[in-house]
């Protein structure tokens, strides 16, 4: 249907380039939060931290508090980290394991929820290296492997195994 007069033809012009700028807006909008959603892969680490007395910056989920056995493991990703205690009843002594894991909201590939390397406590001197606190001794062990493709997940594994040491133990 041809257009017939001007001023229908510049009501028509007015009217397509409009919508073809709302779209164009709702476009770059939906684009725009689609980059800046919490998105496991980007974190932003000024509004995780305060400021100590002396102005050091330190990061608010410094410990991992396992108020079940009076102890706490100093880490930087503390809010990213879950743990399941379990009693191992083996001979001669039983002993207990803290399961860590990786929180799974915070990865892309479920399979580094739990990534082979957990936390032991026990009354007698294991053969692994450790540190006593009170009537326990404390020991990592475990063999994990690389646990996803993905650069964020790798990046949360590699942080919580260099910072799972008996060295950051500590009581509360």
């Amino acid at each position: 249907m041809p257009i017939k007069n001007n001023r229908t033809k510049k009501m028509f012009y007015i009217l397509a380039i409009t919508v073809i700028v709302v779209l164009f807006s709702i476009f770059a909008i939906y684009i725009y939060n689609l980059a800046n959603t919490d998105n496991p892969e980007k974190t932003d680490t000024t509004s995780s931290t305060q400021t100590k007395p002396d102005d050091t910056p330190v990061s608010k989920a410094e410990y991992l508090e396992v108020p079940e056995w009076g102890i706490k493991l100093k880490t930087s990703i503390s809010d990213k980290i879950l743990y399941i205690p379990r009693i191992i009843e083996t001979y001669p002594e039983a002993f207990d394991m803290l399961g860590i894991q990786l929180n799974p909201k915070f990865l892309i590939d479920k399979n580094c929820v739990e990534f082979g390397t957990d936390l032991y406590r026990q009354k007698t001197v294991p053969r692994f290296t450790y540190v006593k606190i009170d009537d326990y001794y404390y020991f990592v062990t475990g063999g994990p492997g690389q646990c996803s493709e993905n650069k964020s997940d790798l990046e949360l594994q590699s942080t919580i195994l260099n910072e799972l040491n008996v060295s950051n133990i500590s009581s509360l």
